[in-house]
C-alpha cells in the first residue's frame, strides 16, 4: 500500500513538472507536398508587450523547418530585405494575400505566416512569488500557387514543477513550443533529390530588375523636369489605364460618390480570411475601375452574421475588410489613402438570422464611394 502511495506521488509530481500544454495541429493530405521546396518566413506578428517576440518566434521555427529537412528556408531577415528591395509598403497585418504576394515574386513554393500570442512570465500561483514562463503562438503554411493552407498548428507552453524549485528560460518554452509544433511534418516523405537549404538568393535578381527600372524612370524624369516616380500613385504609368473590360465599365458607372454596392461575389471561406478563389475576378475589376479612375476613393465595409461574440465578430470583419485592402493596394498600386476598410460585425443585418438564408445574405462586402467626380 505504502508502494502503491509512492507511486502515485511520484506521478503527480512527473505531470506537474512538464507544466501544461494546450494545442492543435493540421496537416494536408495532398500531393502538392512533393512540389514544396523553398518556403519563405514571414514576419511573425507580435501580439504581445515582450518586444520583438514575434522576430524570436519566427527565427526559432525556421530552424525547426530547417531540421526536418524536407525544405529549403527563405528567413524572415532574408524576406524583409527583399520588401525593402523592392520598395513594397508592408500593411501593419500581414495577410494570407500579402504573403502569398511576396512568395510570387520572391519565387518560392510556399510562405509561412505565424502570431505569437503569449510571451511572458507570469505569477505561476498567488501565494508565491516565482514567475512562470509562458508562450503561446500560431502558424500557417500557405501554397503560393494554390492558396492551399498545406500546415496549421497552435500551441501554448508552460513550464513549471509542483514544488516550484526550477523554472526553463522563456526562449527554452519558445523553442519547445517551436519543436512540437512542427513534430507533424516529419510525417512528410523525404524529398528526393538534394534540398537547397538558402532557396531564395533569387529574389535579388528580381529586386534588382525592379529598381533598375525605377532609376531609369526616375532619371528621364528628372531630365524632363517630371514629378519623381515616388510622388506619383502608378509610378510606371504616365495616364491611367483605359478601362475596357465590359464588366468593370458597367460596375463603374455605380461608383457615385455616398454609394454603397454590395459586392455578392466576393466571399470569404466561412468565417476566416481566405478569399474564395471566385472573389479575385471582382476584386480585379474594382482594382481596374481605381486605376483608371483617380478620382474614386473607397472604404471596403465587410459584415458577418453572428457567428460568435461581438468583439469576434468585429475581428473577423476588420481583418476581412482589410484582406481586401491589401490585395488592391499590393496587385494594383493603388495609394494607400485612397482606400479605407472596416469591419462592422454583425451590427448591421439585412435580413433576420433566423434562417440560414438570412445569415448568408447577412454576409457580405459592400464597397462605399468616399469620393468621385
Amino acid at each position: 500500500m505504502k508502494k502503491i502511495k509512492v507511486y502515485l506521488i511520484l506521478m503527480i509530481l512527473s505531470v506537474n513538472s512538464c507544466g501544461y500544454t494546450f494545442r492543435s495541429n493540421h496537416i494536408a493530405d495532398t500531393e502538392n507536398w512533393s512540389r514544396i521546396k523553398c518556403v519563405a518566413v514571414m514576419p511573425f506578428q507580435n501580439l504581445t508587450e515582450y518586444p520583438k517576440a514575434g522576430e524570436i518566434m519566427s527565427d526559432i521555427i525556421a530552424t525547426e523547418f530547417y531540421i526536418t529537412q524536407r525544405f529549403g528556408v527563405a528567413e524572415r531577415t532574408e524576406v524583409q530585405r527583399f520588401i525593402e528591395a523592392v520598395g513594397l509598403t508592408v500593411p501593419q497585418e500581414i495577410d494570407a494575400t500579402f504573403a502569398r504576394k511576396i512568395g510570387e515574386l520572391m519565387n518560392v513554393d510556399a510562405v509561412l505566416m505565424g502570431s505569437v500570442t503569449e510571451f511572458w512570465y507570469r505569477n505561476a500561483r498567488q501565494k508565491f512569488s516565482e514567475e512562470e514562463p509562458i508562450v503561446g503562438a500560431g502558424f500557417k503554411l500557405i501554397d503560393v500557387k494554390t492558396g492551399e493552407v498545406l500546415w496549421s498548428s497552435s500551441y501554448t507552453r508552460t513550464s513549471y514543477d509542483i514544488l516550484l524549485t526550477q523554472r526553463d528560460p522563456l526562449n527554452r518554452i519558445a523553442q519547445i513550443v517551436a519543436e512540437k509544433a512542427t513534430f507533424s511534418l516529419h510525417k512528410i516523405p523525404l524529398p528526393s533529390g538534394k534540398i537547397e537549404l538558402n532557396c531564395a538568393d533569387g529574389w535579388k535578381t528580381v529586386a534588382q530588375k525592379k529598381l533598375d527600372v525605377a532609376k531609369t524612370i526616375k532619371k528621364t524624369e528628372q531630365t524632363a523636369g517630371a514629378t519623381p516616380v515616388a510622388q506619383q500613385s502608378m509610378p510606371l504609368d504616365r495616364q491611367p489605364p483605359p478601362l475596357t473590360d465590359p464588366e468593370a465599365i458597367a460596375l463603374s458607372k455605380q461608383f457615385v460618390k455616398g454609394k454603397s454596392i454590395i459586392m455578392r461575389g466576393i466571399k470569404f471561406s466561412g468565417n476566416t480570411t481566405v478569399l474564395e478563389q471566385g472573389s479575385y475576378v471582382y476584386l480585379d475589376r474594382i482594382g481596374k475601375i481605381l486605376q483608371s479612375r483617380r478620382d474614386i476613393k473607397i472604404r471596403i465595409d465587410a459584415h458577418s452574421d453572428p457567428f460568435g461574440t461581438e468583439e469576434e465578430c468585429l475581428s473577423l470583419t476588420n481583418e476581412q475588410a482589410n484582406t481586401i485592402r491589401n490585395y488592391l493596394i499590393t496587385k494594383y498600386s493603388i495609394q494607400g489613402e485612397r482606400i479605407t476598410s472596416k469591419g462592422f460585425g454583425s451590427s448591421i443585418p439585412l435580413m433576420p438570422n433566423i434562417t440560414k438564408r438570412g445569415r448568408e445574405m447577412n454576409r457580405r462586402i459592400e464597397i462605399t464611394i468616399l469620393e468621385s467626380q
